[in-house]
């Protein structure tokens, strides 16, 4: 049996990214506090501090998604050969401005905030994602990665497309072939392994074979998401950074 990477490694991880989209969102609700969104000029106001919160919170989990992996590859492969990582935010200062101007259109305030926080937290999670994917496609030893989800093995508990991810195991070589799928408040890690036969303690891929079923049922019913999940047709219309 090769080497299983302890589940607290990852859950640390995974709490970590979710304590800095956490705190960027409060940062960013504190900021629209001080805001008359009454104005002429509070949209433009508004972007400006979108754009400066989204970008500090996606360069935060980046470096933090770096930091994992170096982690995890030090211990399993060793660091001699000098790999020192990449970070990728994924950022599209673009897509930042039409959705937070989309946004700004509705009427209510507690509205807007709470869906200015999504996009924060989607930005984050995005970095984080997408630097653990950079990662192995620039390190010459190459892992495969695995979705590992946080908190729930049920399909109740999350979202489907997650889970159908996560059923497929330690498959993925690449963002590209993975799908860099993200949605506020994902409790998922993307998981690197150097490993011939790659485990996670405590995760096994068909914990998540029900939820995997629902979503090939086109059952997308999340009673636990705020943001109703997207199928597989409505994300290829819609990559990573513009929705």
């Amino acid at each position: 049996m090769g080497y299983v990477i302890p589940r607290a490694y990852v859950d640390n991880f995974a709490d970590g990214v979710e304590a800095i989209s956490k705190a960027n969102k409060a940062m960013l609700e504190r900021a629209l506090s001080t805001i008359d969104l009454s104005q002429p000029s509070a949209e433009d106001v508004v972007l400006g501090v979108m754009q400066t919160v989204c970008r500090g919170s996606s360069s935060q989990a980046a470096y933090l998604a770096k930091q994992f992996y170096l982690g995890l590859r030090d211990l399993m492969v060793g660091s001699e050969d000098g790999y020192e990582g990449v970070t990728d935010i994924g950022r599209a200062p673009g897509a930042t401005e039409t959705v937070t101007r989309g946004i700004m259109a509705a009427a209510d305030y507690d509205d807007i905030v709470a869906r200015l926080q999504a996009r924060v937290g989607y930005e984050t999670k995005l970095a984080s994602h997408r630097t653990l994917y950079a990662c192995g496609d620039a390190d010459p030893k190459r892992p495969r990665f695995a979705r590992v989800p946080r908190r729930t093995r049920s399909y109740a508990d999350g979202c489907p497309f997650c889970q159908t991810l996560a059923s497929r195991g330690f498959v993925y070589h690449t963002g590209q072939t993975a799908g860099v799928h993200v949605h506020d408040g994902c409790s998922c890690a993307i998981v690197p392994s150097w490993d011939k036969s790659p485990q996670v303690e405590g995760y096994d891929r068909h914990d998540y074979d029900a939820g995997y079923q629902k979503f090939l049922d086109h059952d997308y019913s999340q009673p636990d998401r705020t943001v109703p999940h997207r199928s597989l047709e409505w994300q290829r219309g819609h990559p990573a950074g513009t929705n």
